[in-house]
């Protein structure tokens, strides 16, 4: 038997790191192509990654079935 929760949490986790990788990483690489000024934050950047490798990791381990139970 599988938990729904878990999956949706997942996916939310995954969106969210998405929208942190978009804000952090993507927007100001744009903005400094365009020509303003904008600094990258290393911390933003790292956590962003890890975020998104973290539920990355969880989604395969809930399609490889660690979080079901009987």
């Amino acid at each position: 038997m599988h938990d729904g929760g878990v999956i949706i949490l997942i996916i939310v986790g995954l969106i969210t790191s998405l929208q942190f990788v978009v804000r952090f990483i993507i927007d100001p690489f744009v903005k400094n192509k365009n020509g303003e000024k904008n600094k990258y934050s290393k911390i933003k950047i790292l956590l962003s990654v890890f975020y998104c490798i973290f539920f990355f990791v969880l989604l395969f381990l809930d399609v490889q079935g660690f979080f079901e139970y009987k």
